[in-house]
């Protein structure tokens, strides 16, 4: 159900390409000021239904609403909107100036003018000393800077950004997202951000949309994508997850027994699933599991061996086999205890143990 009130309003909107229909119905509202990601696998349909706001594609069935305006009518470069893109668009003929100008050279603008609100936009990026290099002596980094300068300058309500960061480096990458960020914090524009890095869109977003096969699995804050995902699906995108298929065998108001595959008997809140059906998913992300030599004494504990681990400098992952399943269990544990760290190597003896905080209930149609 969306709202006559946000900012930015897709109502049912779907896009169809023949036979294969890309966005299938999808109703979203984006707040003004929000920085809101679309996020999910390639072809989810999440940069075409980028393309239908900033005007490229055209719906085929429902409406795209802009500050209250249907923009059906609305041609591109009428609207409130400006996008930059991955492949960053430079014109490598043109030095930096005259590639951040090139929005505003249609506007008949005084070169008095053009020239603050060029020197104003380099400043937003921290180019202000480029803006006589040629686009071919700057680095990736400073390319993408340069696009989000020229989208800027048009001051538009809306900045569409489709995997804007995808050509960086991890590094490089790393630092442009707190940037941009910051960014937008500073300028209050209404940022919709395309990708399909889940960690650049937990790291930036105030919200996001999940996307795959056309459709929103969920719409939420990083937070409670990454701690309460709605189905398998969404669980196991956003992060790593360890996933116990299971039947629920008693109900205690919102607490359920439940016997589940390869860690037994547990008790879990079942939330929304209260009163449904009796096959369930138990899902548990790894860092919430702590391995040891001995039962630490949580409230859960299942015993098994280490058959693969993986050193990563500030943490380690162990694949713990249990009895009666080829499937591993993913646990993730920080590095703190040297010792204990020489201790859980491949074909150790182990106890994996979680608290009743760590388990999640979903819905096993979705798995």
């Amino acid at each position: 159900m969306t709202d006559t009130s946000a900012f930015i309003r897709i109502d049912r909107v779907s896009k169809d390409f023949g036979h294969f229909r890309a966005v299938d119905r999808v109703a979203v509202d984006i707040a003004r000021g929000e920085f809101f990601s679309l996020l999910g696998a390639s072809g989810c349909g999440k940069t075409t239904l980028l393309r239908m706001l900033a005007g490229f594609e055209a719906p085929s069935e429902g409406e795209i609403y802009i500050d209250g305006q249907a923009m059906s009518q609305v041609p591109p470069h009428h609207r409130p909107t400006n996008m930059v893109f991955q492949s960053y668009a430079i014109f490598p003929h043109l030095d930096v100036r005259s590639n951040v100008a090139y929005g505003l050279r249609k506007e008949k603008l005084p070169r008095q003018e053009v020239d603050q609100r060029v020197h104003d936009a380099l400043a937003m990026v921290k180019l202000e000393s480029y803006e006589g290099r040629k686009s071919t002596e700057l680095s990736g980094g400073q390319r993408q800077r340069v696009a989000l300068a020229r989208a800027l300058i048009k001051r538009p309500k809306v900045l569409l950004l489709d995997e804007p960061l995808g050509a960086l480096d991890k590094k490089l990458r790393d630092a442009m997202q707190l940037e941009l960020r910051a960014l937008q914090q500073s300028l209050g524009i209404t940022f919709v951000f395309v990708t399909h890095d889940q960690e650049e869109a937990l790291t930036m977003s105030d919200r996001i949309a999940v996307m795959s096969g056309g459709v929103v699995r969920q719409i939420a804050t990083p937070r409670e994508l990454y701690e309460r995902p709605a189905n398998v699906e969404v669980a196991n995108f956003i992060g790593q997850m360890n996933f116990f298929p299971g039947e629920i065998s008693g109900e205690d108001g919102g607490t359920a027994v439940i016997q589940a595959e390869r860690i037994g008997q547990v008790r879990c809140r079942l939330g929304e699933l209260a009163g449904g059906g009796r096959s369930i998913v138990v899902a548990m992300r790894p860092e919430k599991l702590h391995v040891s030599a001995e039962n630490s004494g949580r409230d859960y504990a299942v015993e098994g061996e280490i058959r693969n681990a993986a050193y990563l400098g500030d943490r380690s992952h162990y694949y713990v086999h249990v009895a009666g399943s080829d499937t591993p269990i993913a646990v993730s544990a920080q590095n703190a205890d040297n010792a204990l760290s020489d201790r859980l190597q491949s074909q150790a003896k182990v106890w994996v143990t979680w608290s009743e905080e760590a388990m999640v209930v979903l819905p096993k149609e979705d798995a």
